[in-house]
């Protein structure tokens, strides 16, 4: 996956339609950087680069990452002002 921009310089990959591909399923689901807001995905989900490495930072292989169920035109559940929820953290990685 080469690109001449920044958007795939940090991608984490998850087990979408994997091992047991189910075909029209799509053949997979990548968290990556987003271009800028508003600008839509083909399917994959996409982040601001500082929110993508704090992802990066923490995940452990193996166990799940869990992502918030998405609204009409990418507002997150709950959030209130139809922002994504800031992340944080007790540590200060």
């Amino acid at each position: 996956m080469r690109r001449s921009d920044p958007l795939y310089d940090i991608v984490l990959i998850t087990d979408w339609n994997y091992p047991a591909a189910t075909p029209g399923r799509g053949s997979a689901i990548f968290l990556h950087q987003r271009r800028r807001a508003g600008y839509p995905t083909a399917g994959c989900l996409a982040f601001r680069r500082d929110h993508l490495i704090w992802i990066a930072q923490r995940i452990i292989p193996g166990e799940a990452l869990e992502i918030p169920l998405l609204l009409e035109k990418n507002i997150f559940r709950g959030s209130g002002g139809g922002k994504p929820p800031a992340l944080t953290t007790g540590d200060k990685a």
